[in-house]
C-alpha cells in the first residue's frame, strides 16, 4: 500500500507539472534584445511552450535571461523544466524569479523533491497573495491543486489532522476520525480520489 501511494503521488506531481506553464512580468531592459525582440521572443516561448514543446520553450526562456524581462523568462524556464521533469533546474530557476508563478512552481518542485515543508509554506505565500489563484498561460492549475499538494505533504509526514483540514478546503462534506485505526488508508484513498477528479 504504502509503495502504491507512493506511485501513486509521484504520478500526480507530473500530472500536475503536465497541466502548468510560464508566466509573470517585467519591464526594463538590462540589455540583449531590443525591447520589440523581447517581446517577440517571449510570445516565440509561450507559444512553444503551449505547443508542449518544453525544451525549444526553454532556449527562448533563456535567451530572456540578461534581459528586463527576466523574471518572466526565469518563471517560463522554470515550468519548462517542471514539464519535462527535472525538479531541480525548476527549482533553481523559480528561485531566481519573483512571480507568483514561480512560487506555485516551488510548491510542486518542492513536494517532488521531498521539501514538503517548502512545498506547504510556498502554497500558503501563493493562496495569501490570491486566494483564487490560477496559473497563467494554463488555468487548469488552480488552488486546488495547491491545497491538494499541502494535503498529499501532510500526509506524507504524518500529520493527519492537518491532511484531513486541507482535504476539508476541497470537500467540505468530507469527514474522518483521526483516531481511527485506519485514517492512514482513509485520507490515502480520498487524496487519490480528488487527486482523479483534478
Amino acid at each position: 500500500m504504502k509503495q502504491l501511494l507512493k506511485t501513486f503521488l509521484m504520478a500526480c506531481v507530473a500530472a500536475f507539472a503536465c497541466s502548468c506553464g510560464g508566466g509573470g512580468s517585467d519591464d526594463n531592459n538590462g540589455g540583449g534584445p531590443s525591447p520589440d525582440e523581447t517581446t517577440i521572443i517571449l510570445s516565440e516561448a509561450k507559444g512553444l511552450f503551449s505547443a508542449g514543446s518544453y525544451a525549444d520553450a526553454y532556449t527562448h526562456y533563456a535567451t530572456l535571461f540578461t534581459t528586463g524581462k527576466a523574471d518572466s523568462a526565469h518563471a517560463g524556464a522554470g515550468w519548462c523544466k517542471l514539464r519535462l521533469s527535472d525538479y531541480a533546474l525548476a527549482s533553481g530557476e523559480f528561485s531566481q524569479s519573483t512571480s507568483i508563478d514561480a512560487h506555485a512552481g516551488l510548491v510542486f518542485t518542492g513536494w517532488a523533491t521531498g521539501s514538503l515543508d517548502g512545498a506547504i509554506s510556498e502554497a500558503d505565500y501563493v493562496l495569501g497573495l490570491n486566494a483564487n489563484y490560477s496559473l497563467s498561460y494554463d488555468s487548469r492549475v488552480t488552488k486546488t491543486h495547491l491545497i491538494w499538494t499541502q494535503a498529499a505533504c501532510y500526509f506524507q509526514k504524518n500529520q493527519y489532522a492537518n491532511c484531513l483540514a486541507k482535504i476539508q478546503l476541497l470537500d467540505s462534506g468530507f469527514t474522518a476520525n483521526i483516531n481511527d485505526p485506519s485514517i492512514k488508508e482513509i485520507l490515502a484513498a480520498k487524496l487519490e480520489i480528488l487527486g482523479a477528479a483534478m
